[in-house]
């Protein structure tokens, strides 16, 4: 079941293909385009649509709005499986075998049973079209891609969202940023464009060499079963508008809107990123774990950033230099033809892929102080979340988090906390450690634990 022997090998559509399930070349193998107020033909029922992204393509605002929408989706005969907010991402991870979290720091491989579960509420609605959703599948090798499509079967559909590359760069930057990681946006922008030997350049192009990734799911799927979608600046519900068409829902029932946030996962502007980093370098250098790190600073001090403030039209965003965007402007006219050359469906302009960005001349700006409404919310979210209520103050509160216990029993925190002296010279940083450990330590006093 699922095996490439068992459909048509010379370029034709799928035996299944019928109403719904699309040849997607023509007679002369060029690509179909569809512009953003087209409608697509819906797919057959019974189709598992599964989206692997690519990461920063509006993966999360349409995973929000798919799990929000859950039983309004049943009532249209949509599948989105799962019973908790958000994406599939630990399932799709259980199938890829692939890791979470930091190498050595508490990182894991999700339970298959995951995945299995997953699966096996699918297969209980086997006339309903199926949504299935992470960007992590966008890693996968030939190997895995050949997990998913044995797995859900000749009725897989891979959907591919893309958008330029260019634009990808600054808000992967601040994903790894968010993931962590401590480099500047200058170094890493070196080591993806120009040192591409050296880490994280070879994790990065696992997700987002796009002809290389279209090209890999067309050849274990075939071009019949596979649909790109182009993120749209200019036509922001053309990505939206596509899975609806799809899935067979009414337009307007997956869009989201632009206000960002943490549900849509909007973008850091520069100030709230480099706090981020900085913050990163302090809790990296007491060793802390992933599952730490991500309890108190991405369920904390970031998720509280993003849905607590937005950023000032005049606060400094996380801008390209020029020599960056040359070098990815070049590097995406190189996917677009690539892409084209696959031959698969393809929903909007290939050529938004290597539109010209606005760039600015010479290296990033540096940033040095932030906005205290970034310093408060950062802080705030962190607060929150060494109690365990959120990031917002507004879950029951528990101090059983292990940082927290580890923070108050740590002498060296507690000898440094009774000898900091918070002046105006001290970094942001430092006072939002300070003032957190100070925190969660009076907390956890106050409840006698």
């Amino acid at each position: 079941m699922g095996s490439r022997a068992n459909r048509a090998s010379d370029g034709e559509p799928s035996p299944r293909c019928g109403l719904g399930w699309w040849p997607t070349t023509t007679p002369t193998g060029t690509k179909a385009v569809t512009s953003d107020t087209t409608p697509v033909p819906p797919l057959a029922l019974g189709t598992r649509l599964l989206h692997i992204g690519i990461p920063k393509t509006g993966t999360t605002a349409l995973q929000t709005a798919a799990a929000q929408h859950r039983a309004e989706l049943a009532k249209h005969g949509v599948c989105y499986p799962g019973r908790r907010a958000g994406n599939h991402r630990e399932a799709v991870c259980a199938l890829m075998g692939r890791r979470l979290g930091w190498a050595g720091a508490g990182d894991y491989v999700p339970d298959i049973r995951l995945w299995e579960q997953l699966l096996a509420e699918v297969e209980r609605r086997p006339d309903s079209r199926t949504l299935i959703s992470h960007e992590f599948a966008s890693e996968s090798d030939d190997e895995q891609a050949r997990r998913f499509r044995d797995s859900l079967g000749e009725s897989i559909h891979v959907v591919i969202t893309l958008r330029g590359f260019a634009w990808l760069l600054s808000s992967s930057w601040q994903q790894y940023v968010k993931a962590g990681r401590r480099q500047s946006f200058d170094r890493w922008l070196k080591a993806i464009l120009v040192e591409m030997d050296r880490a994280p350049a070879p994790g990065f192009y696992k997700r987002n060499d796009q002809a290389a990734i279209v090209r890999r799911w067309a050849d274990v799927v075939g071009p019949d079963r596979l649909t790109v979608v182009i993120a749209d600046k200019q036509r922001p519900n053309q990505l939206t508008d596509a899975f609806e068409d799809m899935l067979g829902l009414p337009r307007g029932l997956l869009h989201t809107d632009d206000g960002g946030g943490l549900a849509a996962n909007r973008s850091l502007s520069l100030p709230e990123a480099e706090l981020i980093r900085k913050i990163n370098s302090v809790f990296r250098a007491q060793d802390y774990s992933w599952q730490e790190y991500t309890g108190l600073i991405r369920n904390g001090a970031v998720a509280r950033l993003l849905e607590g403030r937005r950023p000032a039209a005049n606060e400094p965003k996380i801008v390209l230099p020029q020599w960056a965007a040359e070098k990815a402007t070049e590097k995406a006219r190189h996917y677009a033809e690539g892409i084209e050359a696959v031959g698969c469906r393809v929903i909007g302009d290939l050529t938004t892929l290597y539109a010209p960005i606005p760039s600015t001349p010479g290296k990033p700006v540096k940033i040095d102080t932030v906005p205290m409404d970034v310093a408060v919310q950062a802080m705030s979210g962190l607060l929150s979340a060494s109690s365990g209520r959120g990031a917002f103050f507004d879950l029951e509160s528990t101090i059983s988090s292990p940082s927290v216990r580890r923070l108050s029993r740590s002498r060296r925190v507690r000898h440094w906390l009774q000898t900091s002296q918070v002046t105006a010279n001290s970094s942001v940083a430092d006072l939002l450690a300070v003032a957190g450990v100070r925190a969660a330590s009076r907390l956890r006093s106050r409840l006698g634990r």
